[in-house]
């Protein structure tokens, strides 16, 4: 379980200096828990206000005024971190940094600030909890002009020594989704080159952006494609976004008994699929 657009962002836990708020993500876990389920995924990322250097009109409004920003002192981001590692200690398996930082919806400091925000966090996480599994997001891919961005945050030479994955979200308009399994290939290669070596490359969200649109057939193959493409091109992990019932109305749904859902059973059945993992 991946928990992110889940009211569990650090705007979200922390809303003020010294105050804390862990009841939401307390039920997720409980939840989970009772489904016998213990490989969970959290993001770290949606700068409160009061932390913030700059609020901008392409914050991600659906989290709020400054959330995009870097955090005004990486103390304070550390510390918050921390907290959380500490607190989750044995409980969240994996912290996954940042959030598509090559968009300004999510990120509007620089790649030198970028690197800065990953390193003091994966090294918050391996103080406070050893055993977690660290990922750096490294950005969205909606097609190859995205490559070069997602590129130049991998490649950032004070992010490699912390982290022990990369993640990419990828996410094709059905004008490109012919193209996305190249597409994913490419950006598997670059990835390797630039920084990630011997580290796994995860998938951390997928669907197609306008999924809604195509027929139960054409959904059902787009999800049997972008998952046996995810696996052919050696990415570790996929997570399909989002695995609820609350899924954004423009995606392919994979609530129980849809289209995208039945094709996600279908592929993870094929034995000859070279399939590790999906989460969602």
């Amino acid at each position: 379980m991946r928990l992110w657009d889940s009211r569990t962002t650090w705007r979200d836990l922390q809303p003020s200096p010294g105050r804390w708020n862990f009841g939401t993500l307390d039920a997720f876990l409980a939840t989970a828990a009772a489904h016998g389920t213990s490989d969970i995924t959290l993001v770290l990322a949606g700068t409160p206000q009061w932390a913030s250097v700059r609020t901008s009109s392409a914050d991600a409004p659906w989290i709020g005024p400054g959330s995009a920003s870097p955090p005004r002192d990486l103390h304070e981001w550390s510390a918050y971190v921390s907290t959380v590692a500490a607190r989750y200690r044995g409980r969240i398996s994996t912290y996954e940094i940042g959030n598509e930082p090559n968009l300004p919806t999510f990120w509007n400091g620089t790649p030198a600030q970028w690197a800065g925000y990953v390193a003091v966090a994966a090294s918050a996480i391996r103080s406070a909890d050893p055993s977690a599994t660290v990922v750096a997001d490294v950005g969205l891919i909606r097609g190859a002009r995205d490559l070069p961005a997602v590129g130049q945050f991998a490649g950032l030479a004070a992010i490699s020594p912390y982290v022990d994955a990369f993640a990419i979200h990828a996410y094709p308009s059905r004008r490109t989704l012919a193209t996305m399994p190249d597409v994913l290939a490419h950006a598997r290669a670059l990835l390797t080159a630039v920084g990630a070596g011997g580290r796994p490359v995860w998938v951390t969200e997928v669907n197609v952006s306008d999924g809604s649109s195509l027929s139960g057939s054409r959904q059902r193959a787009a999800v049997r494609r972008l998952t046996r493409a995810i696996a052919s091109a050696g990415y570790a992990r996929a997570f399909w976004y989002a695995w609820t019932a609350l899924g954004p109305a423009n995606l392919i749904q994979l609530a129980p008994r849809t289209p995208g859902a039945a094709a996600l059973q279908q592929v993870l059945g094929d034995r000859s699929a070279p399939i590790d993992s999906v989460g969602g």
